[in-house]
Order: structure tokens, then sequence, then C-alpha cells
């Protein structure tokens, strides 16, 4: 939907570029500013130890005077500002939450027609595309291996292609991230942590690619997608089951649970749930996420 296009596209631009180069320049200004108050502080001490009695107590108050204004100034910078940029990233990242909600279930909606003509095999094929990242410990490593992911993508690729859905991989990267590796959860309270801020700002760029991240282990749960997310999470799940890559990217694309072991959609672990039925394919194939080019 181009509505929802314009209304993400610049809260994507707020949340993944211009909060991140503020928070930078923040950075590197009070950095600065503290190294010159530090040098300062250093260069006063100096000073009031070749000064006489009563210039040297003076020197020593002033000395005092420009330390406290450091630690005031580390204050306002490390604790306050950073926690003024969190606020309002957070409010960004719910906002879009928000707006993707919305724009799905319109989407679903108004797309009725079109699901019922798909059904009836009046459909062109379409693209989905998907970017994965790879969260890592300190050395580089992941519980779920490099020949796990081949196989989640190959059938997620063999899947969705039943569908009439070519899934294009944008690309593997590895991300240094050991905490969250395995302390993420399952709760829907979720939305409002620290980490769940921390994929939105890091998933591929808006508005119609989709975002794996593979991570050791999700609490209390083998994958999660939060319903009106652009991206999901996989464990080392993945290592045994080559459709759980699958199974969370159709959350993404609106598809819920089904009681069918050859289901892709099945919730519990399953060697063949490779399928998807046509009203499946249908309601993916309507997702904003699918597109046409």
């Amino acid at each position: 939907m181009i509505i929802c296009t314009t209304l993400l596209l610049p809260l994507y631009v707020v949340l993944q570029i211009l909060i991140p180069v503020i928070s930078q320049i923040i950075t590197t200004v009070c950095s600065w500013v503290s190294s010159v108050i530090q040098v300062v502080t250093q260069t006063l001490s100096q000073v009031c130890s070749w000064l006489p009695w009563p210039f040297s107590t003076i020197c020593n108050w002033v000395t005092t005077l420009v330390t406290t204004l450091q630690t005031i100034w580390n204050y306002i910078c490390n604790t306050i500002i950073q926690t003024v940029i969190t606020i309002v990233a957070w409010l960004v990242s719910l906002l879009i939450y928000i707006v993707r909600v919305i724009c799905t279930v319109i989407n679903i909606i108004i797309g009725i027609p079109a699901i019922l003509l798909c059904i009836l095999r009046f459909s062109p094929p379409k693209r989905l595309r998907v970017c994965i990242k790879v969260l890592t410990d300190d050395n580089g490593q992941s519980a779920v291996t490099p020949a796990a992911i081949k196989q989640n993508i190959s059938r997620m690729i063999t899947s969705y292609g039943e569908c009439g859905i070519e899934v294009i991989v944008s690309g593997i990267e590895y991300i240094v991230k050991p905490e969250y590796l395995s302390t993420t959860d399952s709760s829907f309270l979720s939305i409002f942590s620290s980490w769940h801020l921390w994929f939105t700002q890091r998933a591929c760029w808006c508005c119609s690619e989709v975002t794996v991240f593979v991570v050791n282990h999700i609490i209390n749960s083998g994958g999660l997608t939060f319903w009106g997310d652009s991206w999901c999470r996989v464990p080392d799940g993945c290592n045994t089951d080559d459709s759980v890559m699958a199974h969370e990217v159709g959350h993404i694309l609106s598809l819920w649970h089904v009681n069918d072991p050859n289901n892709v959609m099945y919730p519990h672990g399953s060697p063949t749930s490779h399928d998807f039925t046509t009203f499946q394919c249908c309601l993916a194939k309507r997702s904003s996420f699918t597109t046409y080019i």
C-alpha cells in the first residue's frame, strides 16, 4: 500500500538513520568537551602546585569546581541525553509497530477480492525479499550452523516457490551481539523492551523486505514473530528443522498456525512441515512484503 509506505518511510529514516546519527554526534561532542575539561583540570592541578598560599588554595577550589562541572557534564551526556534519545527511539519504534498493524489489517480487508481471485488461480507470481542477520558471541560464533541456515533458506525458497512467490535472499550478515543471543523472550510485552527496539532499528530497510534474525535461543519459544513487525527471530532449532525460517516468515506474512504436520505453519517441529494451502499462498501473496518487482 502506497499510503502505508509513505507513512513508514520517514519513520524508518528517523529510527534507523537520524536518531543514530544524532546519538553519535552527541557522543562525539560530549567526549570532546569532557576531554577538554580533563585537560583543563590537569593543567590547573599543575599550576596550583606552583602557587604559594593563599593562591594555591583558591586555585584548588577552582580545580574542584571544574572537576564537579565535568561530573555534571558527563551525567547529562551519558544519562539524561542518552535516556531522552532512547525514549524518542522507542516511541518511534512503537509508532512503526502500530502503523504496520493497522496497515496489515486494512490491506487484508481491501484485498479480499484479490484473495478470492487468487484462490480461483487468477494471480501472477510475486517476490519476497529476505535478509538474514546472524547474531554471534564475541568470538563470532553462533549456535546455528551455516549448513542449517543454508538448508532453511533452501526450504523457504522451495515452499514459497510452490505458492508462486519467489524468495530472494539479499544477503547474510553476522553481528557480534552476545547479550541478545539467548536472553530475548516470547512475551508480547517485550515490544516495550530495549531488545525489541534494537532489533527494529537493525532490521533491513523499509518497507517491503523481511528480516530474519538468527539467535542461539529464545526463552519459552522455538522461534518467534510479533505480528506487526517486519522481522522475526529463529533459534538453534534450525539445526534440526529446516522449516523454522519459512514458518516465522509466514507469520510476518499474516499466516497463523494450523493443525497439519505437513504444513509449514504447523506449530510443532515436524520433518514433513513443508507445504502451504492455496488459501495460505493467496494470503501471503496479499501481504505488503510480497511485491511484483
